[in-house]
């Protein structure tokens, strides 16, 4: 492919953020498509000629609804193109490291920390799809975007629930299932809600689980759970936790008649977003009277790594609980453990000062 096979700019980074995220789209998990005549469409429209970023936009809301995450690549590049089409650029050549530092400080200004550097990283992906792609090989993409406080591992420690906030939100989360019981996404939410407290699965691991994925282990459920690398793990649970729920929730599905081929989905036999289930949470935790810096799906997760961490002080239970392919991962957990930072506190012994400053009267009054 040339580098600039089209007559204007803005057509030429059209062509190439077209062909970046069919790449992508190719190389993410698939596990969650739902609609595969939809997801073979959204594909045969990206191998067509795109002449506008909203049509290329409009395609990639559609491969996000039949359950490719693919966002994460699209917003950063579809951001870029509408800031580089104001800018007075003949040629993709000219586009450099200081056009894009601009635009990450301008354009990402509101994001989280976490947000900016995904966009980073994708921005320098990008450009190495084109550098790898094009031909013949006269030109090259030197971008690094050395941003120090993006480029340097600036991560904060993550939100969480202590053990006490976990029971008032499991309360909480049980009102919440009386609540207009004729509602049956009340009881779909609930088995959801309950599913991240219990097991510390991520949102999309949950989102992804099919009924042939859970089994009875006599006083356990198991769920065989597909990781981020097509790698899996077992998580169990104490079946207590969730059989009623479970049970409750696979006769209203029956009920509903609808060909969907995972546990969850709305009435419409459409996948659940994660969006719909950060809110439930998030009003769950109000309701709790719990305020949380982050207080979505990934702070459960957090709350149960935790927990188990200072339950048992193993770092590699942690690890393998998770499905953290590096223990470095899990090493963070350690810094949440009160009980060491007790110890530290505690290094001297006030007692002794005052004592000493006592003899020293004495002493003076003698």
């Amino acid at each position: 492919m040339e580098l600039e096979s089209k007559e204007r700019f803005s057509e030429n980074l059209i062509f190439w953020i077209q062909k970046y995220l069919r790449f992508k789209i190719t190389t993410l998990s698939n596990r969650l498509v739902h609609n595969k005549v939809k997801f073979n469409e959204c594909l045969e429209d990206l191998d067509r000629d795109i002449d506008s970023i909203e049509k290329l936009h409009h395609i990639m809301r559609g491969v996000r609804n039949v359950g490719i995450m693919i966002t994460v690549y699209s917003y950063p590049l579809i951001s870029l193109f509408k800031f580089l089409e104001k800018k007075p650029l003949k040629s993709l050549g000219e586009i450099n490291d200081l056009i894009l530092i601009d635009f990450l400080t301008i354009h990402t200004s509101s994001l989280s920390l976490k947000t900016r550097q995904n966009y980073r990283t994708t921005l320098i992906d990008f450009f190495n799809f084109i550098n790898k792609n094009h031909y013949p090989k006269t030109f090259f993409f030197q971008i690094e975007l050395k941003i120090n406080y993006l480029v340097k591992n600036n991560r904060k420690l993550p939100a969480f629930l202590n053990e006490n906030e976990i029971y008032s939100f499991l309360k909480e989360v049980e009102k919440y299932s009386l609540q207009k019981i004729k509602n049956k996404a009340n009881k779909r939410n609930v088995l959801i809600l309950k599913i991240l407290i219990f097991t510390g699965m991520r949102i999309s691991e949950v989102l992804g689980l099919r009924l042939s994925d859970i089994s009875d282990d006599g006083n356990f459920l198991s769920f065989n759970i597909r990781c981020k690398g097509g790698k899996n793990r077992i998580v169990m649970t104490q079946k207590r936790n969730l059989i009623k729920d479970l049970d409750e929730w696979i006769k209203i599905r029956k009920k509903q008649k609808i060909n969907y081929p995972f546990l969850f989905s709305n009435e419409n036999g459409k996948i659940v977003s994660q969006a719909t289930i950060h809110e439930v949470i998030k009003r769950t935790l109000e309701r709790a009277n719990i305020k949380k810096q982050k207080m979505g799906a990934h702070m459960l997760r957090h709350s149960f790594a935790t927990l188990l961490y200072q339950k048992h002080k193993d770092l590699v239970l942690v690890q393998e609980a998770l499905g953290h392919s590096s223990l470095e991962t899990t090493r963070i957990y350690t810094h949440l453990n009160n009980e060491k930072k007790i110890l530290i506190a505690n290094l001297f012994n006030t007692r002794k000062i005052k004592n000493v400053k006592i003899k020293q009267k004495e002493r003076l009054k003698n």
